[in-house]
């Protein structure tokens, strides 16, 4: 569906909680995270794909955990958040043998992390210089910029686009501005607005639309 509706945003949420087969058997969760990434690539171009991971589960060698992170080097997300196993005596796996201790957990999570702190500033590289669609939602006093959200960025867990705004008119909190990206850092873009040769799409706009 996603592929076929021009107006739908290019962004899949889609949580895998691990690579190897062996963890995710003891989960209980699909198998085969691989196809399911290169599925949703294939047919969606210039989607960005956010998963999260679970590292210390019960059991979990460190052959295990190194699985996990070429994975993440090779499928290089877009958007990853990695987690500690939380032990819940109330569920299965609270109760399983093996139990990961924490600072080795912490130290898991580190080490993922560190990867996909690459990934993340060279995928945000990629966008410098392309012409995107911002929906501007605040205004950063410190910054002296405009703050907004790109259609390939949840609320409150990615990215944040901050906007300068030259002309001073370019900028309508809940209004979309066209914007051109010029800096990229790991976790954020910087750009300029640009002055549109259409009128702005807003929320209200996107509303009566789906209606």
């Amino acid at each position: 569906t996603m592929a076929r509706l021009p107006k739908g945003v290019k962004y899949v949420d889609i949580p895998l909680q691990h690579s190897h087969s062996d963890v995710l058997k003891s989960m209980a969760r699909p198998l085969h995270p691989e196809k399911v990434v290169e599925r949703i690539r294939q047919l969606v171009p210039d989607v960005k794909i956010r998963s999260t991971f679970i590292v210390g589960f019960p059991g979990e060698t460190e052959e295990q955990v190194q699985h996990l992170a070429d994975f993440i080097a090779k499928h290089e997300f877009d958007r990853l958040g990695v987690f500690t196993y939380s032990k819940q005596t109330e569920v299965e796996s609270g109760n399983m043998p093996n139990q990961v201790a924490e600072r080795v957990k912490k130290a898991r999570r580190k080490k993922i992390m560190s990867i996909q702190h690459e990934i993340a500033f060279k995928q945000n590289q990629k966008m410098v210089g392309r012409i995107i669609d911002v929906l501007i939602e605040s205004y950063d006093d410190k910054k002296n910029l405009y703050v907004g959200r790109s259609q390939w960025d949840a609320p409150n867990i990615d990215n944040l686009v901050y906007v300068r705004d030259e002309e001073g008119n370019r900028c309508v909190l809940g209004d979309f501005s066209r914007v051109k990206i010029t800096e990229a850092k790991p976790y954020d873009l910087y750009g300029e607005a640009l002055e549109d040769l259409e009128p702005q799409t807003t929320i209200s706009d996107l509303a009566m639309a789906s209606t």
